[in-house]
């Protein structure tokens, strides 16, 4: 009786390794694949990253007919399939689509049930991979958020109460996300309050990035010191926004960057109340053109304590 070996030369990099290195095949004598595993790992990768880019491996095609719809369409057009010769699907992504909607209208009780299950096992994968598919198809997204929007349209009354509904259910799950977000967002939360209450009071309305401020703004416009890098830094209407007399806006021009103790020791002031308060004197430049940033605004830093 011959001994087994407990080596073999790879076919592909000529090496010899032990038989753990290669993968199992029932149909050779040893069992073994003629590749070894890294071997086998590499051309798996070379043959995905070549998929990736709308090529094939084996069976390569430039154009091909759906048996749906009979159309002759390009590589891209088609959903990428181990399995078939060319690699492709035989349905083009339109057909595949309509046909997966067709079997969701007809299974919605066993779909909706297989995908509860899977995000029930692992939620954040579920999630992540729903996030990483969107942020690299930004089309699919956009049609996605607009039929939201659309059946949101359709019936407002029934999406208000199933939100309502859900609310009340889940009253907890959704107030601790909710305070999660505002204190990851602080300043996009502050900035869609501060909107909300503009729209209300029916006064202008302009989309603030707080950021875009930040990087506008490096000083503090009531007291002229560096903004620092922190929560420590707010950001300010400089007519405040309860002074309806005054007509305030939320706007670039009546927003400015501020330290926290500027801010909230300027309660609703003007800058020229609030600078008189402190018995300081109109400083080196007007209003007017430190809004439009032509020069720079110092004014020395009220006592501390008054």
């Amino acid at each position: 009786m011959s001994e087994i070996p407990l080596s073999k030369v790879c076919t592909k990099c000529g090496a010899e390794k032990v038989l753990e290195e290669f993968g199992k095949n029932s149909q050779l004598l040893d069992g073994k694949q003629r590749f070894c595993k890294d071997c086998t790992n590499q051309k798996q990768s070379a043959c995905r990253a070549v998929r990736k880019e709308g090529r094939l491996c084996c069976f390569p095609v430039n154009k091909k007919a759906c048996v749906s719809c009979g159309e002759v369409k390009t590589a891209k057009d088609y959903s990428l399939v181990r399995k078939s010769r060319d690699g492709l699907s035989g349905l083009c992504k339109d057909c595949d689509s309509i046909k997966g909607r067709e079997y969701y209208a007809n299974n919605k009780e066993k779909v909706n049930a297989r995908n509860n299950a899977n995000y029930a096992k692992d939620p954040q994968r579920v999630m992540d991979r729903q996030r990483e598919f969107l942020s690299a198809n930004p089309e699919t997204k956009k049609l996605k958020n607009e039929r939201r929007i659309e059946r949101y349209n359709e019936d407002k009354d029934r999406a208000l109460s199933r939100g309502r509904e859900y609310y009340r259910e889940n009253k907890e799950k959704v107030d601790a996300k909710n305070k999660r977000w505002r204190e990851e967002n602080r300043d996009r939360a502050t900035a869609i309050v501060v909107a909300y209450q503009m729209r209300k009071a029916n006064l202008f309305v302009e989309f603030v990035d707080y950021d875009v401020l930040y990087g506008r703004d490096k000083s503090c416009y009531l007291c002229g010191e560096r903004l620092p890098s922190s929560v420590s830094r707010h950001v300010d209407h400089i007519t405040p926004l309860s002074r309806k007399e005054l007509n305030p806006t939320h706007e670039y021009a009546n927003c400015a960057g501020t330290h926290q103790p500027c801010n909230l020791s300027k309660f609703d002031r003007t800058p020229e109340e609030y600078w008189q308060s402190y018995a300081i004197s109109w400083p080196l430049t007007t209003r007017d053109n430190w809004i439009n940033h032509e020069t720079p605004w110092y004014c020395p830093r009220p006592p501390v304590g008054q």
